[in-house]
């Protein structure tokens, strides 16, 4: 297992890019699959690349008893 962190001090800095694009690159390139988390509680912006709904997040994921499923 393998952890990749990318991070700036400033926003607009291309992260969220830079992000996919190596997850991308990393699944095509090892033929594995490939966990994305945007972990910017504040700004998540992930969802907006991929055309998906901001209905639930991390927060939300990392709150849930251990009875609820987590978010799809």
């Amino acid at each position: 297992m393998c952890w990749w962190v990318v991070t700036s001090a400033s926003p607009g800095d291309g992260k969220s890019y830079v992000s996919v694009n190596l997850a991308l690159t990393l699944a095509d390139s090892y033929r594995r699959r490939v966990l994305l988390v945007d972990a910017d509680l504040r700004r998540p912006s992930l969802h907006q690349l991929f055309g998906l709904r901001n209905a639930k997040g991390l927060s939300d994921a990392l709150s849930a008893t251990a009875d609820e499923k987590p978010a799809a």
